[in-house]
């Protein structure tokens, strides 16, 4: 009986082994009940899995640098950046734009969603706007809730950033 490698180089070689199925029997044996080939199955399969894990944990990872653009209530273009770090589980930064720049409190990075809120002070008084968003590539999707002018209902508004090269 020839071994699986000698059977793979026959095959490499361009030897047709279906036409001789007496050359593949007891290679299922060799291959698939060998306890040996078994584990190693096992290890390969396993580390196949924790390097797409890891890959798909790295791609979504919102530490960066990100950009967006809004209509503000005169239709004036306001550019926002958006500077991200997840360290250790915790999400940190800060929030650029027309007012200067405002740390993020309360960051959170789970399951692919940022959310953070920015305090900012108008007219003497604290005003906290709340930003949820999706993480997808180099794109951040989602909703901003913000105090109205007049004190009622509070705005919602849509922001999409994008990463920075």
């Amino acid at each position: 009986m020839d071994t699986p490698i000698a059977l793979a180089c026959r095959f490499a070689a361009g030897d047709d082994l279906r036409a001789r199925p007496q050359l593949l029997q007891g290679v299922s044996v060799l291959l698939f009940e060998n306890p040996v080939m078994k584990l190693l199955r096992a290890f390969f399969a396993t580390l196949f899995a924790v390097a797409l894990l890891n890959g798909l944990a790295l791609a979504a990872d919102p530490t960066g640098t990100w950009k967006w653009s809004f209509s503000g209530p005169n239709g004036r273009t306001i550019d926002s950046t958006l500077k991200l770090e997840l360290k250790e589980g915790k999400l940190t930064g800060t929030i650029s734009g027309f007012r200067g720049d405002s740390p993020i409190s309360e960051g959170t990075y789970q399951e692919d969603t940022v959310t953070f809120a920015v305090v900012r002070e108008r007219d003497g008084q604290k005003r906290v706007s709340k930003y949820q968003g999706k993480v997808e590539g180099d794109t951040i999707k989602g909703t901003v809730e913000m105090p109205s002018r007049e004190g009622g209902e509070p705005r919602k508004m849509d922001w999409t950033a994008q990463r920075a090269k």
